[in-house]
Parts: C-alpha cells; structure tokens; sequence
C-alpha cells in the first residue's frame, strides 16, 4: 500500500489496517499525549493519543522516507 492510498481511506479503515498489519515498534508519552509507531511492509504509521485515550490523528509515512529522515535527524 502506498501513503497516497493509506491517507485517503476514513480513520476507521486506517485503524482497521493497523490491527490487520501494523507491528508495534514503540510508545512515546509526552505530556500525557500517547504516539504510538507502528510499520506495515512498506509503511511507518503514527498513532497520536490525547490523554483520555483517544485517537486524535494517524499519519502515514513511507518507511524510507521516515527512516532517511530519521538518520538525518541523528547525524546532525
């Protein structure tokens, strides 16, 4: 799946997916905020948490793409 097709389905489908597919890599608590990472074959997703549990947003990344950014962040 591509992030152009994960980000046009409603947020139920996207749920959905993640269940079906989504491997948990980690959880960030900040502020009482939850980011929950989560990967597919091809894909990084972001599970936003407001403090009383529920999902604010999810955002799709490709995994390269996430992972390139991610090295840049670190070199720098």
């Amino acid at each position: 799946m591509r992030t152009q097709d994960f980000e046009s389905l409603p947020l139920e489908k996207k749920l959905s997916l993640i269940q079906e597919r989504g491997k948990l890599l980690d959880t960030i608590i900040r502020g009482g905020y939850s980011i929950l990472l989560y990967w597919t074959e091809n894909l990084i997703l972001e599970v936003f948490k407001n403090p009383s549990g529920q999902i604010v947003s999810v955002k799709c990344f490709d995994k390269e793409f996430y992972l390139m950014q991610t090295r840049m962040q670190y070199a720098s």
